[in-house]
């Protein structure tokens, strides 16, 4: 399969007729075919491509080991980006989870 985001890639597959798995063309006659569906299929393709790769986690729950190292490492001072990093998530859903945590109050912007 392609480098990219797996996604894109299905993404991008879909807005061109084409099954992701097999490449082979897909009947004009479902929803996939209308122009208005593949145009836009293709904008979130792009889009998609554009963002460039996530952390690893983004969009998965948190786990009560990951909340617990987290919370350590924010009470050790630890800096949110560097934190961030280190449990494969956004900087804003780290502080989002410390907000959820009651370590920081709502729109507070450490690190």
């Amino acid at each position: 399969m392609d480098t990219q985001q797996p996604t894109v890639v299905v993404l991008k597959a879909l807005s061109e007729g084409a099954d992701p798995e097999t490449g082979e063309l897909l009947a004009d006659a479902g929803v996939l075919g209308r122009p208005a569906v593949k145009e836009a299929l293709a904008a979130a393709a792009a889009a998609l491509a554009r963002r460039g790769p996530q952390p690893g986690k983004v969009g998965k729950r948190w786990t009560p080991e990951e909340e617990a190292r987290l919370a350590a490492a924010f009470d050790a001072g630890k800096p949110v980006k560097d934190i961030a990093a280190e449990l494969e998530r956004k900087r804003g859903g780290v502080r989002s989870r410390l907000v959820l945590l009651g370590k920081i109050p709502p729109r507070a912007r450490p690190g």
